[in-house]
Formats: structure tokens, C-alpha cells, sequence
């Protein structure tokens, strides 16, 4: 990006002269220590990093639960804004998360910025940064959170009612994936704004030479139900009866699926559960992993996932994850049908038992992360996306 200043646009650009910056607001409703809401929150920090520079300031607009607040984000020409936040129905979680402070803090830093990118759901506080934009007349792109196109019940369908005519008004829309592209169309219907293929960017943090540690494979995700926790447990036990030593360690924070594999950690020797790590201390414990597994259902990225292929992990997913045919075509791991434990158990023995054979998939990995996973396109598509936002108003109409 160069030097040379947007001009005013409809009064909504807000793009001075002289040598202020672009601005962006980059909205997510959740950070927190123990990495509670996944990858919005981790994404939203990687993107923030990756694209600040002297031409481009961030703030980054979030809420924090009691006790889970994370560590200070320490970086030129980013700012973070946190407000104390609580489940206003209680009931419902995350969704109706939300605060007077968190609105405030909202509208002041929509008032402040260019661009407004916001991490997008059926949930308040996203749901409030769009309302307060196009208010206000600023742009916004949306990154849609994987469970607006996998949640269909009548509760979200009815949600869709003020959720969908919102997400048709944005700028522009960002998809992970060509797949995740058709979903939103099929989701959105008529009036689809227009959408970009960006990938998230890779997680950055200090990871040790790569040791021989005991657990050998791991999972590394919210514990709910769509990322089939069960099924790695499963895997392990099945991998004890056949009296084979190959570890298996889950981290993360518990979304409901914990007390469902509680027995088998107590019953397999092979298994071990190690509760959740702050994200700053993701990589390094991907880092110590010899295979990475992830078993979800119809996964649309997966941050850790692509932090593994970036390592140089062989990994193990499920047929119905957008990268899968990727990691098949480069030989970067195994790709298994979805929810079935035994044949995670077998790729991931084939993978530790078989040195050749976990050799040409750490090979794989590396060469995928490097053709497709390419961290200075990321940053170069995202940049573009904010300098032509702020080059136009918001359609108010369709």
C-alpha cells in the first residue's frame, strides 16, 4: 500500500489529506486466555497483525468474559478495545453475549474508522456493529462464522428473518474457501453481495525443534459437537485393543462434548485430556505434536489445522473438510471418511509407524503451506479489500 490518501467519498470514506492512515475497526465478540470462542477471536488478532503497518492502523473491538481476559496485544499501529461482557440470556451463550460498555465502545470506534471488518453471526453484538455502521454510513465486509451456514434449526432460521437482510448490505463478504463460497450463496439468495476467497492467515508464535513426545497425535479445538472429539477418543481406545502404543492428548476448552469422552480418558491408557491453553501457546504445542487430528464435520478451515500443515505436520481429517482435497492432492496427510474412529486410529498409526511414509507427508504439508496457504497473498488480498471498501459508500438499497 502507498502513501497517497483516499479522497473523501460521499462523506463515508472519511479518508483524509496529509499523513494519517487508513483506519479499519476489526470486530469480533469474543477474545479470551482460554480460547473459549475458537477461531474468530485467534483469526481476528492474526489478521490485525498481519496487515498493520504505517499505512494501515487496526483496532480491534472485542468482549472478554469475567476471568478470562488475555494477555495485552503488544504491536505499532494496533489498538485493542475490550469490554467486560456476559451472556445476557444466559440460556443461549455466546449469541446473546453483549454490555452497555461493549455497544459504547461499538459506536465510538465506528465513528473513528474507514472500514469496519466484522467477524459475522447470528449473534448480538455482530449483529449491532453492522446496525451502528450502516448508520453511521461505513463500510463494511464480513467474515461470516462457519455456524451461519451449518445451523439450520427454527430458532435460526427465524434469526435469519433480521440476520440475512444485514449480511446483504455489507461491501463485500470474505469466504475461506470456494466451498464456503457456494454455501453463503445458497444461505444468502438473491442479493449476495460480493464475495472474496481469502484464506485466515497462519498462527504466529515461538514453536521448539520438533521432538518425539509421547502423545504423539493431537486434537486442538473447542470441545463441541461438530468437531468430533469423540471420535479421536474412540480412535485411541481402538488403537489400545489392538494393542498398539500410540498417544493420543486432547486440548481444548469444553463446549459440551467433555463429559461425553470423560470415560474413555479414564478407561484408555493411550488417552489423556489436558484442558485448554491460551492461544499465544497454540503453535508451541502443535509444534510438540508428531500428528495433528481433526475429525470435524464439515470443517470450513480449521486455524489449527492449517498451523499444522505450515509446521510441517503430517495430519489426519475427515472427507467432508474444505481442505481436504488439498492434503490428499499434496500428500500431507490421510483423509478419512467422516466419523469413523478406527480408520483415524489406523492413519494416524500408519503416519508414526511408518517413517517413509511420515516422511512424504511432512514434505506435503510444507509444499501445500507454501503453494496455497500463502501468507503474503492473504495480507495482500485483505489490504486490497480495505482500500477499495473505503474508496465506496455502503449500498444502503438493494
Amino acid at each position: 500500500m502507498n502513501n497517497k490518501r483516499l479522497e473523501n467519498n460521499g462523506g463515508v470514506g472519511r479518508q483524509r489529506t496529509g499523513d494519517a492512515e487508513l483506519r479499519v475497526m476489526r470486530a469480533v465478540p469474543l477474545v479470551s486466555a482460554s480460547g473459549k470462542y475458537g477461531g474468530p477471536s485467534d483469526t481476528a488478532l492474526a489478521q490485525a497483525k498481519l496487515v498493520a503497518n504505517a499505512d494501515l492502523s487496526v483496532v480491534l473491538v472485542a468482549g472478554f468474559l469475567r476471568n478470562d481476559r488475555p494477555y495485552p496485544v503488544e504491536r505499532a499501529n494496533i489498538r485493542v478495545e475490550l469490554a467486560p461482557v456476559r451472556s445476557m440470556i444466559p440460556p443461549l451463550g455466546f449469541p446473546a453475549l453483549g454490555s452497555l460498555k461493549a455497544v459504547a465502545s461499538l459506536l465510538r470506534t465506528v465513528k473513528e474508522v474507514d472500514v469496519a471488518h466484522i467477524s459475522f453471526s447470528r449473534e448480538f453484538l455482530p449483529i449491532t456493529a453492522v446496525l451502528l455502521c450502516l448508520v453511521l454510513r461505513r463500510p463494511v465486509i464480513l467474515q461470516p462464522h462457519g455456524m451461519l451456514t451449518a445451523r439450520t434449526s427454527t430458532l435460526h432460521r427465524a434469526l435469519d428473518v433480521i440476520v440475512r437482510p444485514l449480511f446483504r448490505r455489507s461491501f463485500a463478504v470474505i469466504a475461506l474457501t470456494a466451498t464456503e463460497e457456494m454455501q453463503l450463496k445458497r444461505w444468502c439468495g438473491h442479493g449476495m453481495p460480493r464475495t472474496v476467497c481469502i484464506g485466515n492467515p497462519v498462527l504466529r508464535g515461538e514453536t521448539p525443534a520438533e521432538p518425539a513426545p509421547p502423545e504423539g497425535a493431537l486434537f486442538l479445538a473447542r470441545l463441541e459437537p461438530r468437531k468430533r472429539v469423540s471420535d479421536f477418543a474412540a480412535a485411541a481406545v481402538h488403537a489400545e485393543k489392538l494393542g498398539w502404543t500410540d498417544h493420543y492428548s486432547i486440548v481444548g476448552p469444553d463446549q459440551g462434548d467433555l463429559a461425553g469422552i470423560r470415560e474413555d480418558v479414564a478407561a484408555c491408557k493411550l488417552l489423556r485430556y489436558d484442558g485448554a491453553v491460551p492461544g499465544e501457546h497454540v503453535p508451541t504445542r502443535v509444534g510438540e505434536c508428531r500428528v495433528f487430528v481433526l475429525p470435524s464435520k464439515d470443517e470450513p478451515w480449521g486455524n489449527v489445522l492449517v498451523l499444522a500443515l505450515s509446521l510441517g505436520k503430517p495430519v489426519v481429517v475427515t472427507r467432508s473438510a474444505a481442505l481436504a482435497p488439498d492434503i490428499e492432492a499434496f500428500g500431507a496427510g490421510i483423509v478419512v471418511d467422516d466419523c469413523d474412529p478406527a480408520a483415524i486410529a489406523h492413519a494416524v498409526h500408519e503416519l508414526l509407524a511408518d517413517g517413509s511414509r511420515r516422511d512424504r507427508a511432512i514434505d506435503g504439508a510444507r509444499q501445500l503451506s507454501a503453494e496455497i496457504l500463502n501468507q503474503e497473498s492473504v495480507r495482500a488480498k485483505l489490504q486490497n479489500e480495505y482500500v477499495t471498501a473505503a474508496r465506496w459508500p455502503p449500498k444502503l438499497n438493494r
